[in-house]
């Protein structure tokens, strides 16, 4: 998870911004950009991989990222949208970013139904005709 977080472009930046080298070894140069994150929390980490993205995180990336950083805490599925949420209301200390609102679905639950009615009728009318779709 954290290697889609950390790309090259992005440990580029957190290096320039301290003002050091990039190692050569990638994996040792997201090992010290973590390093260099400085965090000891997982809020602390949160708002640091929220700053690392520009906001562009959601909520399953993050839970993932606190997972990996974390390994011997307990970390739920909520965790990642607990503290994207306290970002977007500025609760979450350190966050210069305020992520964008996972976006929903806009199909209505009648228009589910009626889908479903409707690929119901087509799959019988094929299965009458003798073809099979396959799976």
């Amino acid at each position: 998870m954290l290697s889609t977080i950390l790309t090259p472009t992005r440990i580029e930046a957190i290096f320039n911004q301290a003002g050091l080298p990039v190692p050569d070894d990638a994996d040792k140069a997201q090992e010290l950009a973590i390093k260099l994150g400085g965090f000891r929390s997982q809020s602390e980490a949160s708002a640091w991989l929220i700053n690392v993205t520009e906001g562009e995180i959601d909520g399953p990336t993050l839970t993932g990222a606190l997972r990996e950083l974390f390994p011997n805490a307990k970390v739920s599925d909520r965790h990642g949208p607990h503290y994207l949420s306290h970002a977007r209301t500025g609760k979450l200390k350190g966050c210069e970013y305020v992520p964008a609102k996972a976006k929903r679905s806009s199909i209505k639950k009648a228009d589910v139904d009626a889908l479903k009615t409707r690929i119901a009728e087509l799959e019988a009318l094929l299965a009458e005709n003798g073809i099979e779709l396959e799976a």
